[in-house]
């Protein structure tokens, strides 16, 4: 994006120019913070905040803005206030009057088109099949990205571009776009509106599949940024290799047409090296005896971690009974600790006294279960890697926080995000092995490629954690605040930051030991409504919401979630995306194999929806639950060590604004935690969105205890269909799938005391259950029927619609 330039002379009292060195500071009116100025018209070269000058001769270039610019020169300083840069003083009046990209419109009909035009290859444009856009605006922004993403790809709904000359418009839908090189070629069919246009100045809008093209505002707001990166299908950023096995917790961000991934990676979920010193084994010899030391860490009998640590025991069985007794090095000495067995589990016991290495490991019997020796805490990285294809590849390895490299320091907890001008943000908190404090730091930026060298400690005021445990994406608000969620064991926080991260506000949004809450997610819906996702451990519930209408300052709890119960826990993220010019949530989740009360999607990575002001007026408008990865795909290909189940992973999603479509990284995980890769997918959550929401075409209204009525099916050959019933107070939506046996996949309820059930065959009037509406599929007709019987007393003036998909 061209941006604007600025010069002035700074002049003595006696208007001379000033003739000695200086620095210059340059920062915004609106907000006190510093800009961030370049000295090129592309901005790829920045001049620093403040930036040294030889004389009073003061140029640079910045995005559009008010500014204060302040020149200080030894003790004295000059002052310009409220400098109104930006590259609309470049066009004229008449050009800024309208929304969208401007072009010059031209007669031609053959390609390509001049600079900063376009054309048609018909001068009756409702013959036109070809448009022919330079890469470059006339206000020299290079959109040729933007343009490529009209594509559909293998969408059935259609984008279109929309042609304006004062006011007369020509509409066409976008079937093929081409990259010709200096000019985007566009397949068009659907002419609709005028069929010539004059010479001149014309505005290129477009409407995204879902999206009003009236609405000018979000069109503004979606593209005040090139967002050239196009989703790619499928790709596996990280899959570990070596003794560094695990890579999960995936976090994904773009910036200056850049994708970035952030990530855990190390030798395991926790920080630590379970099989550091011994590998798996049974004792069965009777009376005390040695365990082998051959673990990963181990050379010679002997175990030596990267950093001295604690040393941990864990066994498949319950060995509480037993006594193990650690021998090594501490301190530089020889020493040695006795400690109880593990019950069951993968937590362990560890010493309390921190070793430089490990001589020997006994126990005081047979072992009821394997056991494994290892070291509680070993070096781990936060790692990142950028893809500039959607990623369809993406880069070598960057270990922006390198505990490994640094031998003696754990990194943990990512978060990644991008300021008000697209630079990066990355997150964490790390220790220093053996010091037993964690100290939350962050890195920066500017292009997504080359980092900050060192940590920078972040200040946090408010409501502070004992150990900062960052959590997903770092989210910006319209004015540029920061925000992010963490949390401490049971306490969920978000955080906010009016100053690119160095300082932090934590506001302690739920505690509640009893109910295990801990991961955080938020979505900006706008400067002061926000909405909190919190996860919830344990089988009391799922995942409980929270909403600020004043910009995080005070938080309202608003009770669990319609999603349904089960076991486990659904780790999960949220996105604002605009489908239609409304505001949306998109909630996308893991729904992760448990031993009891599993979820009804096992090992897949789960998406549902709701309107952001559904979102702010209760916590049960999500909608029905779609997959997006199933099981066969996130468990294919993947193998554990020792034959452990692989199980779904943490997701995170960004949606391009201009196409709708989304790129998912998500983690593939071993069921101990050992080993973990991760995956990116392309997914068209706004489609998904605009399915369900659109106009229905039938409209039935049940009023009558024991009424029964029947639907045709609208689908004959497979596809989606949406059912939703509404009440006074009261809501129940619904969604079915359909194959060549159709059958109803999913069933949600927002209306509190009622129910739902479904089965085959027709309704007589009598064949539901008093309280509940009863859904009957009869697969030979391939018709759907509802029988109400919750009673007027329930619902009164029911309505129900269908949707084709």
């Amino acid at each position: 994006m061209a941006l604007a330039r600025f010069e002035h002379d700074f002049t003595d009292d006696e208007g001379n120019l000033i003739a000695v060195a200086g620095t210059v500071t340059v920062r915004r009116e609106d907000t006190g913070e510093l800009a961030i100025p370049y000295s090129d018209r592309d901005g790829t070269t920045g001049l620093g905040n403040p930036f040294a000058v030889s004389d009073g001769q003061v140029a640079f270039h910045v995005i559009g803005g008010s500014y204060k610019i302040t020149l200080t020169y030894g003790a004295e300083t000059r002052e310009l206030r409220y400098q109104a840069i930006g590259t609309a003083a470049e066009q004229d009046a008449e050009a800024l009057g309208k929304a969208g990209y401007a072009f010059e419109f031209e007669a031609e009909t053959t390609s390509p088109p001049s600079a900063s035009s376009i054309r048609a290859n018909n001068a009756d444009l409702s013959a036109a099949t070809k448009l022919y856009i330079d890469d470059e605006t006339l206000g020299e922004s290079d959109i040729s990205a933007s343009l490529l993403a009209l594509d559909p790809g293998g969408n059935l709904a259609k984008n279109r571009i929309r042609l304006t000359v004062g006011a007369v418009d020509a509409v066409f839908d976008v079937d093929v776009a081409t990259d010709q090189t200096t000019y985007v070629e566009l397949d068009v069919s659907n002419h609709d509106g005028s069929t010539s246009l004059n010479v001149g100045t014309c505005r290129v809008n477009v409407e995204w599949a879902g999206q009003d093209i009236s609405d000018a505002a979000i069109f503004e707001k979606v593209r005040s940024v090139p967002w050239g990166q196009i989703p790619f299908g499928s790709s596996t950023p990280e899959s570990g290799a070596g003794i560094y096995t695990y890579a999960h917790f995936p976090v994904l961000a773009c910036g200056r047409n850049i994708l970035g991934v952030l990530y855990k990676y190390g030798n395991q979920h926790d920080s630590a090296s379970h099989e550091g010193v011994s590998a798996s084994q049974q004792p069965a010899a009777g009376g005390t005896q040695n365990l082998t030391i051959e673990g990963t860490y181990a050379s010679g009998g002997v175990a030596t971690p990267p950093a001295a640590t604690e040393v941990e025991v864990i066994s498949d069985a319950d060995d509480s009974a037993r006594t193990f007794t650690v021998y090594g090095t501490v301190g530089g000495s020889a020493d040695s600790e006795a400690i109880s067995g593990p019950t069951a589990g993968v937590s362990g016991v560890a010493t309390t006294k921190v070793f430089e290495d490990v001589t020997q490991v006994t126990v005081d019997g047979d072992t009821a279960g394997n056991v494994k020796v290892g070291f509680k805490l070993v070096p781990q990285n936060v790692s990142y890697r950028y893809s500039t294809d959607g990623g369809q590849s993406w880069s070598a390895k960057i270990d922006i926080f390198d505990g490994i490299g640094a031998g003696d320091t754990v990194y943990y907890w990512p978060a990644l995000g991008t300021l008000q001008d697209l630079s990066f943000i990355a997150l964490c908190s790390k220790q220093v092995i053996g010091s037993g404090t964690w100290t939350p730091v962050m890195r920066k930026s500017y292009d997504g490629i080359t980092w900050d060298a060192d940590d920078t400690t972040i200040t946090i005021t408010g409501d502070v954690p004992g150990v900062v445990e960052f959590f997903g994406k770092v989210q910006r608000t319209p004015s540029g605040r920061l925000v992010v969620g963490a949390y401490d064991g049971d306490e969920s926080f978000v955080m906010y930051s009016d100053d690119d991260g160095d300082n932090w506000v934590s506001k302690l949004i739920v505690n509640d030991g009893a109910t295990l809450y801990s991961e955080v997610t938020v979505a900006i819906i706008d400067e002061l409504n926000w909405i909190a996702m919190v996860r919830i451990d344990n089988v009391t519930g799922s995942m409980l919401q929270l909403k600020t209408v004043d910009g995080g300052a005070n938080w309202t709890n608003q009770g669990q979630t319609n999603l349904t119960v089960s076991g486990g826990y659904k780790s999960h993220d949220l996105t604002t995306v605009f489908v239609g010019g409304k505001a949306y949530i998109a909630l996308v989740y893991m729904a992760r194999e448990t031993v009891s009360d599993p979820a009804p999607n096992l090992n897949t990575m789960c998406f549902r929806f709701a309107r952001a002001d559904d979102a702010i007026s209760a916590a049960t408008n999500w909608s029905h639950e779609k997959v997006l990865v199933d099981s066969t795909e996130m468990l294919s290909g993947y193998s554990a060590p020792g034959g452990e189940k692989s199980l779904a992973g943490y997701p995170s999603v960004w949606v391009n604004p201009e196409s709708g479509l989304a790129l998912l990284a998500y983690g593939r995980e071993t069921l101990y935690y050992y080993q973990a890769q991760v995956e990116t997918k392309k997914v068209d959550i706004s489609s998904e969105i605009a399915r369900y929401t659109r106009k229905p075409f039938s409209i039935l209204r049940i009023e009558d205890d024991e009424f029964a009525t029947t639907i045709p099916l609208p689908i004959n050959s497979g596809g989606t269909g949406f059912l939703m019933a509404g009440g006074i107070g009261r809501w129940i939506h619904f969604a079915w799938e359909t194959t060549g046996t159709a059958e109803i996949v999913s069933i949600e309820e927002g209306a509190a005391g009622s129910s739902m059930t479904t089965t085959t065959g027709t309704p007589d009037g009598t064949t539901g259950t008093d309280g509940q509406i009863t859904l009957f599929l009869d697969t030979s007709t391939r018709k759907l029927a509802v029988e109400n019987r919750l009673g007027s007393a329930i619902f009164a003036n029911l309505e129900v619609s269908i949707d084709e998909s």
